[in-house]
């Protein structure tokens, strides 16, 4: 056989087979587009269901809103990520997992942050304060919390909250009111008032620490046989109780004034 008649036919075969490859790849590549765009057009890529769990303090409008989500959205361009961090600036929201289960649900779980005690307004109006400060002025729900009154720095507020977090459950149900009640020499200065009818006087700078000895005294007091009083647990800690008409009793017996 010729070489020179070999070549030539060799090199219109492969030329062939690259034109048949190229065509492939493109009508390929066509049927990947139409894919794309069926898959678009069709119910299976919208968001068809939202779940959320976990919101009691927060509005599901709210959610809806700040996420900006509603059904029939584009279900493959949601980033949850995204979400999450848009949701994470409600004040009321402590953490948040946002998922997508195809086809077309979207799986949002809050946890919000706790009510911890209910602050009674100049309004009459009874309003929540959360564990990180934040008071719920357009909440109007009641818990079975301690009530703060007469409470003239809400700057203060986050303080207290902070403190009160750190109270032992068994003492925290003990407390029915907090005061502030600020003295020249500590603008700290809180009073409580506990459920068995005690006034416990002390500071925001250590309360959850003082407040935490409260059963140890009681146990202690209870032992002598004193009447309900005061108790001043500051930085030194003493003890006033009540006589039976109501007035405090100084250490040795006589009535303080």
């Amino acid at each position: 056989m010729n070489t020179a008649q070999t070549i030539p036919s060799y090199k219109r075969r492969n030329d062939k087979h690259r034109t048949n490859k190229k065509l492939l790849n493109r009508l390929f590549l066509f049927f990947i587009l139409i894919a794309i765009i069926a898959y678009l057009k069709s119910p299976i890529s919208k968001v068809t269901e939202i779940e959320i769990t976990g919101e009691n303090l927060l509005l599901t409008k709210d959610i809806y809103d700040k996420a900006n989500i509603q059904q029939n959205m584009q279900y493959f361009f949601i980033k949850t990520s995204t979400l999450e961090e848009k949701l994470l600036e409600l004040r009321e929201v402590n953490k948040v997992k946002v998922s997508k289960e195809f086809p077309g649900k979207l799986k949002i779980e809050i946890t919000e942050f706790k009510p911890i005690a209910v602050l009674l307004l100049k309004s009459e109006n009874i309003v929540p304060l959360l564990e990180n400060g934040f008071l719920l002025e357009n909440n109007s729900q009641y818990f079975n919390l301690p009530l703060i009154t007469k409470w003239q720095d809400e700057e203060l507020l986050p303080i207290l909250a902070e403190q009160l977090k750190g109270i032992e459950p068994d003492v925290f149900e003990q407390i029915s009111e907090i005061q502030q009640n600020p003295q020249a020499s500590n603008q700290h200065r809180v009073l409580i008032f506990t459920k068995e009818g005690y006034k416990i006087h002390t500071s925001l700078d250590y309360l959850s620490k003082k407040l935490n000895l409260y059963p140890t005294i009681i146990d202690n007091l209870s032992e002598k046989e004193s009447n309900i009083g005061e108790l001043y647990l500051l930085e030194s800690m003493r003890f006033e109780e009540y006589d039976d008409e109501g007035g405090n009793l100084n250490q040795d017996g006589t009535e303080s004034q």
